[in-house]
């Protein structure tokens, strides 16, 4: 253990420590069927022309674009019929000079024709159709590959795989691709004075709430995850630290980071030999939270207090997750807006307070301590407020942070 055991950093430093420091999973091939935001580890090529071929976009008739010119609903121009083509059929034709073809939308638009008309200028005819608008060779003509051609770059290795990339891939016959397997996180909550929602509450506990709170914004982010509960004492903590990082990719934990007489996960990260990253970050609320290496694995051990647990994960546990993955998708986006009701303390060190944001606007609910949770379900960002800072007056711009 060296000096970072007592190192208290920026946040952003905080941050930056955690994406260098943590592993990037393997690569596994998962099928289109499974994926949901995970992170490609291969270049994707288009393997074929997409359409495949020259289709209609509508239900209509194709013809030669030449063949409608004059064609109004008092003078119409009438072409014969030919045959009529359904999407998914396949039919050998060729349309000539004064001939005409029934599509049906996504139905392969026959040689000889480079035109469509839409069923609602036509008289609908079965032997023999009027047209009734003049229209140029090439309309309503979707092109063999205008969405892309064979060989063309889809998409670069480390892009995200969200659902309309999957839907591309899809399109392109895929039905596997290699990409970065998403983390499995274990959350272990610390604590004698917790009991599990559910039983009856004894004198001096308090529920729970950490890990469910925690599970549940992992589950959110799409990571598969599980919690467990253990007692303020190192060599259970130890214990089960061990037992879950035998399993996880990552572990969180809540409780025990302070300096309290029942503050124990120093020791347990001694016992555990751990490398540490940092000991405290600078900021309000969350400023215990630690970070740590056991046998190449991520430890974030976060603050008791709701609020401060809820912050601290959202400001440093999404870095951790988002290097676990090779990813960026779980960045929190930064903006600006007015803060419309205030803030009436002074921020010696960078405080995060909790805000509703909308249209420009940002409030920040009552109920600001850091072990108060029933303002958490009105958040959806914090707001970031310098170190140094005074009150912040109604109306004024500032910075925050989008979950």
């Amino acid at each position: 253990m060296d000096n970072k055991t007592k190192e208290i950093v920026e946040l952003e430093e905080a941050a930056r420590r955690i994406r260098e420091s943590t592993a990037k999973l393997p690569v596994v091939k998962m099928g289109l069927d499974v994926l949901s935001n995970e992170t490609l580890a291969e270049d994707i090529l288009a393997a074929m022309d997409q359409p495949p071929f020259s289709r209609s976009p509508l239900d209509g008739y194709a013809f030669r674009g030449e063949d409608s010119a004059g064609a109004v609903r008092k003078n119409p121009v009438y072409l014969n019929m030919i045959d009529k083509i359904c999407a998914g059929e396949e039919k050998q034709l060729v349309v000539h000079k004064g001939e005409a073809v029934r599509l049906m939308t996504g139905a392969r638009i026959p040689e000889g024709a480079d035109t469509v008309i839409r069923q609602e200028d036509t008289d609908y005819g079965k032997e023999r159709v009027a047209l009734y608008r003049s229209l140029k060779p090439y309309d309503n003509y979707c092109f063999q590959g205008e969405d892309f051609k064979k060989g063309t770059l889809l998409f670069r290795k480390g892009s995200t795989l969200n659902f309309a990339a999957i839907g591309v891939l899809a399109g392109n016959g895929m039905q596997e691709v290699s990409v970065v397997r998403k983390p499995e996180v274990a959350v272990v909550s610390t604590g004698d004075e917790l009991q599990s929602p559910g039983e009856p509450l004894e004198p001096g506990k308090i529920y729970d709430c950490n890990r469910y709170l925690l599970l549940s914004r992992l589950r959110e982010l799409g990571i598969h995850c599980w919690g467990v509960q253990v007692r303020d004492d190192s060599y259970a903590v130890t214990g089960e630290l061990r037992r879950q990082l035998g399993r996880a990719d990552a572990v969180i934990t809540t409780g025990g980071v302070s300096v309290g007489e029942k503050d124990v996960m120093k020791d347990v990260l001694q016992k555990l030999e751990a490398e540490i990253l940092f000991y405290g970050v600078k900021m309000k609320p969350g400023m215990p939270t630690k970070f740590a290496l056991v046998c190449g694995k991520p430890v974030l051990a976060l603050s008791g207090n709701p609020f401060a647990a809820l912050a601290a994960f959202e400001l440093l546990g999404r870095p951790m997750l988002n290097a676990l993955m090779s990813s960026d998708w779980l960045e929190l986006r930064r903006t600006n807006a007015i803060l419309k009701n205030g803030f009436g303390k002074s921020s010696p060190v960078r405080r995060l307070i909790r805000g509703k944001y909308k249209d420009g606007s940002v409030w920040n609910p009552s109920g600001n301590s850091s072990g108060q949770i029933a303002s958490l379900a009105e958040c959806n960002c914090l707001i970031d407020l310098p170190a140094g800072s005074g009150p912040v007056a109604p109306g004024s711009k500032v910075e925050l942070l989008s979950f």
